[in-house]
């Protein structure tokens, strides 16, 4: 995963994705996922996106900051109420995870 950490702070995300896509399937599992689904959201590639984080998810139904990642991608795309729950799952995972936090305020009660 370096290499595609790599490739993603040089600019190159296409390469970054294909390397983070060989990483998840070589054994670096959920982390990959995480860092290929964050990657493309951040291009804007938010349905791709989703799908990466749910395999990433279901690999790893514990780790706060798929959740989070995932709760945002979803938001993003006005499923509120199912990013909702993701965050606060990631923030009682992770208290000390402050950008969820603050995400789940920026929600808002019940929209």
């Amino acid at each position: 995963m370096t290499r595609a950490s790599a490739r993603h702070l040089a600019g190159d995300a296409e390469g970054a994705l294909e390397d983070y896509a060989r990483a998840a399937s070589d054994g670096a599992g959920p982390e990959a996922l995480l860092l290929r689904g964050g990657l493309l959201h951040d291009l804007g590639r938010r349905m791709e996106a989703e799908e990466v984080l749910r395999r990433a998810r279901a690999a790893a139904p514990e780790n706060a900051a798929i959740a989070f990642r995932l709760a945002r991608v979803l938001a993003d795309g006005g499923a509120v109420a199912e990013a909702r729950l993701l965050a606060e799952e990631a923030v009682a995972r992770s208290p000390s995870l402050e950008e969820a936090r603050a995400f789940l305020a920026s929600l808002g009660e019940g929209q």
